[in-house]
């Protein structure tokens, strides 16, 4: 009489790869890291998924709690920029730079006190990341402005015409526009993005983020429909640039860039009615390509642009994801109580086993993803 096999006996063993064991639904490891398959809900659905997935991920109660303290100190510093008037000195030059100046010491107090409340600890500054991110900052600004500029040109919509050709006290000029663009990308990105980006996802801190951006350059944004949209997703394209280099030094030169180069010198860009231009712009053509009133801020080929940007970092977002994944999984690994099965195993009739689907999917399961849903999983 034959012995019959049993669970856990020496038939439930693995060979070739294939195992004789039916293995249960509820023995299968589907702790963090482990893949279901989903339906494709093509490109569009999928990015409006990556959205909705990473809100039902939320801890919405600590969300609820941040809440309130980043609108007080977002309303605080809009309100100090917005009431703070011009400096009544007879140069321009001056009465804008001590301006600018202004609008940076009163967001620089209101982020000390939110750092102070918050009771964030400073980070230390990292020389080479700082050097990185200025360094790709500087790239993806002259990329940016460059390009719009260049298709501008190209399509013979655009056309440049001697305006001040020097600029008085352009030392001075440029000192206000750096201020600018510090107090601005301070603001923004420098503390509600990157607090909110310790506590939460990309998401909502970029969304926190772009509204702050958008508050803040809200003249040029309510031009027309392109121009809202336009800054929105420069907001976006900081934030992804932020979380690409590690520092916000990257959003403020590539910011700096748009706003100097753009601005005080080809004319392209909105600033406040005081500021001169070195080139005057002339735009002719279709309004959906020239901006209209808000110039390039309000084109479509600038819009187009910072969505290409967006989406250039994607593969970053992905890789990035998968190392902090694999990070975690080691982690709850050496959390794990010492009674618990390894998430390779399964445990039959009392004995543990190698999870024949888990074993072999471990080397697959990341590559057979979808592009969109690693994407998604990042939020």
């Amino acid at each position: 009489m034959s012995k019959s096999n049993k669970s856990g006996g020496r038939g439930n063993i693995v060979r070739g790869g294939r195992s004789n064991v039916g293995f249960k639904k509820s023995t299968v490891y589907t702790g963090p890291g482990s893949y279901k398959a989903k339906k494709d809900k093509g490109v569009f659905g999928s990015f409006v998924s990556i959205f909705t997935d990473g809100w039902k991920a939320l801890d919405k109660k600590e969300l609820a709690s941040a809440a309130p303290v980043v609108v007080v100190f977002a309303a605080i510093g809009l309100a100090a920029v917005k009431l703070i008037p011009l400096v009544p000195v007879g140069n321009e030059a001056v009465s804008r730079m001590l301006t600018e100046l202004l609008h940076l010491a009163a967001i620089w107090i209101c982020s000390a006190v939110y750092s102070f409340v918050k009771k964030a600890v400073p980070e230390i500054a990292d020389t080479r990341k700082q050097a990185k991110g200025m360094g790709l900052g500087l790239l993806y600004g002259l990329i940016w402005l460059g390009g719009v500029t260049s298709i501008l040109l190209m399509y013979k919509v655009l056309s440049f015409g001697k305006g001040a050709g020097s600029l008085d006290g352009l030392v001075l000029w440029v000192i206000a526009l750096f201020a600018r663009a510090l107090m601005t990308e301070l603001f923004a990105h420098g503390i509600v993005y990157s607090d909110l980006r310790r506590r939460f996802n990309f998401a909502v801190a970029a969304v926190y983020a772009a509204v702050v951006f958008l508050a803040l350059n809200w003249e040029t944004a309510v031009v027309n429909p392109y121009s809202f949209l336009t800054i929105l997703f420069a907001s976006v394209f900081f934030s992804a640039a932020i979380e690409n280099s590690g520092t916000f030094i990257t959003s403020i030169t590539a910011y700096y860039i748009w706003i100097c180069v753009g601005g005080l010198i080809l004319g392209l860009v909105c600033l406040p009615a005081d500021y001169p231009a070195m080139l005057v712009p002339s735009f002719t053509g279709s309004v959906l390509l020239t901006g209209g009133a808000a110039r390039i801020e309000g084109s479509l080929i600038t819009l187009v642009i910072n969505i290409m940007f967006i989406f250039s970092f994607y593969s970053m977002w992905v890789k990035k994801y998968q190392e902090e994944h694999e990070e975690a999984e080691v982690k709850a690994r050496r959390n794990r109580p010492v009674d618990e099965v390894d998430p390779d195993k399964v445990r039959i009739g009392g004995r543990v086993f190698p999870n024949v689907e888990t074993h072999i999917g471990q080397k697959t399961r990341y590559a057979d993803k979808s592009f969109m849903d690693k994407l998604k999983d990042l939020f």
